[in-house]
């Protein structure tokens, strides 16, 4: 029972921080022409961090 009420408290603890503290989150989604069912390659970005904008590197 005692390990069930720390795990809740850290639990609750890491959520309630996570929430206050900002942010930034970074996508990109790769599909080569072999992994996709008819053989399109898919590319996707998404960088959500507001002013820190890179430019998209290729690396064959």
């Amino acid at each position: 029972m005692k390990r069930y009420i720390i795990f809740l408290l850290t639990s609750s603890l890491f959520l309630l921080t996570s929430s206050i503290l900002p942010l930034h989150a970074c996508t990109n989604l790769v599909v080569g022409k072999k992994a996709s069912k008819d053989g399109s390659v898919i590319i996707s970005y998404s960088q959500d961090d507001y002013g820190a904008f890179e430019p998209l590197r290729v690396i064959p």
